[in-house]
């Protein structure tokens, strides 16, 4: 059985509460466990926006590299601050990812 996942834009949460509450991703997973009964393996296949880099307040802190221009992105630092950024978000989210077994 495929499924496929898409715009869950998990985030960290400092530029306001839009995370899906995990209570949602439990009856996913329910509801999955039913449809699936016969099914002999699931295969769950992320597509594009899953973790969302963009909506946070990390990029605006002091000092911190910028994604904006091509230039920009050639500076190591906005590795830095994304690594930070996409840690925040799993901690922010990890019942959810938990309950998906992505952690």
């Amino acid at each position: 059985m495929l499924v496929f996942l898409s715009d869950l834009h998990f985030e960290d949460a400092t530029a306001g509460k839009h995370n899906i509450n995990s209570k949602a991703f439990e009856g996913f997973t329910d509801d999955l466990k039913k449809l699936s009964k016969n099914a002999k393996h699931i295969h769950i296949v992320l597509l594009g926006d899953i973790f969302d880099l963009n909506r946070t307040t990390a990029w605006f802190e002091k000092g911190a590299a910028k994604p904006w221009t091509s230039d920009d992105l050639s500076n190591p630092e906005v590795g830095v601050v994304a690594e930070k950024i996409l840690e925040n978000i799993i901690d922010k989210n990890k019942d959810s990812l938990s309950i998906l077994n992505f952690t």
